[in-house]
């Protein structure tokens, strides 16, 4: 479950900018918001958020929270036997001549069996600079650092590591393991108890979804399907959504055994009763999903899976333009299943323009996030519980549209660009 994630110099985040799921001590008007919206781990200590939204103009910078995550996943999963994982992923901020050069920061605060882990690295397009990992239970307690080609093993918390440093004392080939990350190699290589439970879950319970990514999200709804359970599961979501749809098929071409899964072709088409002159039904008609279905009931098609996935097995779920061809209805539906008491284990971070979701009966004040860019390009990043003199009470839509919040576009007459002299 996650606490927080953090990130400094990325794109356009300049200094260290948190995504925080820590729920604040301000109560909200309607109490099944204090309720529903919240998971009470009291033997930690902590109220953790289910649902967080993050607001923002156009370029104010609130995807590249979304792209920091995806970084520090690729990065963690893939440093060992990647020597251009770093290259690819790292991008720091190039507005600045202080700060184009120096590495990034990436942290990670998060839950496993009751235990609170912060692991985090300094990277750039070249070497790891630094990285440590700390475990809390009563008290935190250091597992280990490393500082350049220095580091720092605590043997009786976490010996599975003290391996890797012989190794590398050992080693000659300097560039690759400054490329490392340590928790990568003693997971993957050494097959470390502790590394390989923390690997488990940056790879296997943090779900990146772009909403406008239809191709990738399409593939993985197709072999979703393929369950005849989990095909029922999503047939019943995307009925809810009232789809017009009343069943979900497929039919595979080149289904071929010397044929790589990935290129068969799968046509998947929805089923809706058929009606005579009478209205009475006369049968089933079939409607290819790609070519016969609006953009809104395939991208219900292609997120439901994830949505699924997530209720169903936990972790996180971050979706970046979760609300493009969705009705405002629909996504506050969502919202409002990640927010209720059935949802014992999962969580979803989105961002979005609908100002339909900024609303006290749905959200509390600290779920909801603004992202906005100062005049040097900067983006910053703040939660509508820093404001002071917000009732819980307020009406937020309007306060946002009407710049209380900031986090808005600042837009100057389109009109005088069209005026003719005549006109």
């Amino acid at each position: 479950m996650l606490i927080e994630f953090s990130v400094g110099n990325f794109k356009s985040i300049k200094e260290i900018e948190t995504l925080s799921m820590h729920a604040s001590n301000l109560q909200p008007k309607y109490p099944h918001l204090e309720v529903n919206n919240l998971f009470d781990k009291r033997n930690e200590g902590l109220k953790i958020l289910k649902s967080k939204a993050i607001y923002g103009a156009n370029a104010s910078g609130k995807s590249n929270i979304y792209k920091a995550l995806y970084a520090f996943k690729e990065i963690v999963e893939n440093s060992v036997g990647n020597e251009e994982i770093l290259s690819r992923n790292i991008n720091p901020f190039r507005l600045c001549n202080s700060t184009e050069k120096e590495p990034s920061f990436f942290q990670i605060q998060f839950i496993i069996d009751d235990v609170i882990y912060r692991y985090g690295f300094l990277a750039d397009k070249k070497k790891i600079h630094s990285e440590w990992l700390f475990k809390k239970v009563e008290r935190e307690t250091l597992l280990f650092t490393r500082e350049g080609e220095e580091s720092e093993i605590n043997n009786s918390q976490f010996s599975e590591g003290e391996i890797l440093k012989e190794i590398f004392k050992k080693s000659e080939d300097n560039i690759a393991q400054n490329s490392y990350l340590f928790l990568t190699f003693v997971a993957k290589v050494l097959n470390g108890k502790i590394s390989s439970e923390l690997l488990s879950y940056i790879s296997n319970e943090i779900t990146l979804v772009s909403g406008l990514d239809s191709y990738l999200n399409k593939k993985n709804a197709e072999s979703f399907i393929e369950n005849e359970d989990q095909k029922s599961i999503l047939v019943s979501l995307v009925k809810a959504a009232d789809m017009g749809i009343d069943n979900i098929d497929y039919v595979v071409y080149n289904n071929d055994d010397n044929v790589d899964d990935e290129e068969k072709l799968k046509l998947v088409f929805a089923l809706k009763k058929k009606y005579d002159q009478d209205n009475k039904e006369s049968g089933v008609q079939t409607m290819s999903f790609d070519f016969e279905e609006s953009k809104g009931t395939q991208k219900m098609f292609e997120l439901a899976p994830y949505i699924i996935n997530t209720l169903s097995n936990g972790g996180l779920l971050f979706i970046d333009e979760f609300d493009s061809r969705f009705h405002s209805l629909l996504t506050k539906k969502i919202v409002e299943l990640f927010n209720s008491k059935s949802n014992t284990k999962a969580q979803l971070v989105f961002i979005t323009h609908d100002t339909n979701l900024l609303s006290s009966k749905l959200l509390r004040r600290d779920q909801i996030s603004f992202a906005s860019r100062d005049k040097y390009g900067v983006s910053h990043f703040y939660s509508l519980a820093e404001f002071k003199g917000v009732r819980s009470s307020s009406s937020y839509e309007n306060d946002y549209i009407h710049g209380k919040y900031g986090a808005i576009p600042s837009l100057n007459d389109f009109e005088e660009f069209f005026v003719t002299e005549d006109g």
